[in-house]
């Protein structure tokens, strides 16, 4: 995951992380061990949601498009036109070797 530090940062941001982690503080030792776990399944749901939170941020930003205008992608090519741009990059290359 690229942006796994966001991820953590808004999961430990969140308030029902936050609310859990007070009562494992205020809880007595019994009790403590049944909220780590609830706090243990709490940090994996928040994390699937906030994955989705911050590919979905950047996907509204970041696309295949905007990839070719900054230089991160030469092309976008259709499907169709995918073998005959391949088969034109080897003659060229044997070409040159040639």
């Amino acid at each position: 995951m690229v942006f796994s530090g966001e991820v953590d940062k808004r999961a430990a941001a969140d308030p029902r992380m936050q609310e859990l982690e007070e009562r494992i503080a205020r809880a007595a030792e019994p009790d403590r061990v049944e909220l780590r776990l609830e706090l243990a399944d709490l940090r994996s749901t928040l994390r699937a949601e906030k994955v989705s939170e911050v590919a979905a941020a950047f996907d509204s930003v970041h696309d295949i498009h905007r990839a070719v205008d900054v230089g991160s992608v030469d092309a976008v090519i259709e499907a169709v036109d995918i073998r005959p741009r391949i088969i034109a990059a080897i003659d060229r290359d044997l070409l040159e070797d040639g």
